[in-house]
């Protein structure tokens, strides 16, 4: 088994929390659907189903919020060929100042 570490940026925002949570916490429910014997029913099945079901949903929120940074002023500037309104959107959404947290994941691979 060779492992490899992955740096990742994400922003501190709520679904970025929400994201990191769901995300550790579907790891640590798949890690004892491993160690039980992988069951394909029962609690420990019902655990990991779960889990993995709102970490798809907190990924999706998540690409819908970034999705969600431009908008419709965005879109409406660039259509009118105002090129000076266009770029002062696109600096206030694209280039936020919000802070920014590395994360580090180790993933396992074969």
């Amino acid at each position: 088994m060779q492992a490899f570490i992955s740096f990742i940026s994400i922003p501190l925002s709520t679904t970025g929390r929400q994201f990191l949570t769901t995300s550790s916490k579907t790891i640590f429910a798949h890690n004892i659907w491993l160690s039980a014997g992988r069951p394909s029913s029962g609690s420990v099945f019902d655990l990991k189903k779960n889990a993995k079901y709102k970490y798809k949903i907190a990924v999706r929120d998540a690409v819908r919020e970034f999705e969600g940074r431009f908008d419709d002023e965005l879109l409406s500037n660039y259509m009118k060929k105002d090129f000076n309104s266009f770029w002062k959107t696109w600096k206030k959404k694209a280039h936020n100042k919000r802070r920014t947290q590395y994360l580090s994941h180790a993933v396992a691979g074969v």
